[in-house]
């Protein structure tokens, strides 16, 4: 039993390390722009953000996009394709510093988010939506707040998530490294999922189904009923 539990602290302690390695703790808010710029879209859904900025979401009446940066090349390469109901915006990293660029994103309902890079993303205030499907790969660190039914996220990578709000689902699966802080995204049903290794904290008012496959550890809040199943080293425990 010391023998499990030195393994399992070692673990979180290995996770953190790793953690603080990928996210050195920029936001949103600490870019100094001088440079403003507003685009025309089309009402959108779906949202694909992709190369590596800052990116604050905002729910409103209208569609909208306005970027600052503290370089006005950045400007030069940054694509907005918005056909149907998706909006693409990406930037090639190969031939500028992008991480001094934020989005600000304007939308009234989004059922799909895909992250691919080095995403810095933050809503302002709470998002009123129904279903939310999340995508997340590469070095995101990504900061939601909302109220939703039905929320999903796949995270593919070294991504740090934070979700804070209320939704009658919550469904995540961590494949490759990764950490989901969902403790005060209040939810009936949660399903959590590591495939590879990554920790993860949960809020469920009713029902947990836990499941690890490699290295990892889910903690929760509440008191749901638990379903676990775990194949390698982790644990499934209540804070």
């Amino acid at each position: 039993m010391k023998q499990k539990t030195l393994k399992v602290s070692g673990l979180s302690l290995m996770l953190v390390l790793m953690f603080c390695c990928f996210f050195p703790g920029k936001t949103v808010a600490q870019s100094s722009n001088s440079y403003s710029r507003t685009y025309d879209i089309d009402e959108f859904s779906e949202l694909f953000l992709e190369g590596a900025f800052g990116v604050e979401l905002i729910q409103g009446k209208k569609s909208a996009l306005e970027v600052k940066t503290s370089d006005e090349r950045a400007f030069d390469y940054l694509t907005v394709t918005n056909r149907g109901d998706l909006l693409h915006l990406h930037v090639d990293r190969r031939f500028f510093d992008f991480s001094k660029v934020t989005l600000f994103v304007t939308f009234e309902d989004l059922s799909r988010l895909r992250i691919l890079g080095g995403i810095r993303l933050e809503t302002r205030g709470f998002l009123d939506l129904d279903d939310l499907d999340m995508l997340l790969e590469g070095g995101a660190k990504v900061k939601l707040k909302l109220k939703g039914d039905h929320i999903s996220v796949d995270n593919r990578g070294g991504v740090l998530c934070e979700i804070s709000g209320v939704a009658k689902s919550l469904n995540v699966r961590l494949a490759g490294a990764g950490h989901v802080n969902a403790g005060d995204l209040q939810a009936r049903d949660v399903t959590f999922r590591i495939e590879g290794v990554g920790t993860g904290l949960v809020h469920a008012t009713k029902t947990l189904d836990a499941t690890i496959k490699g290295a990892g550890k889910i903690r929760f809040r509440g008191t749901p009923a638990v379903t676990q199943s775990i194949e390698g080293l982790g644990s499934v425990e209540r804070q």
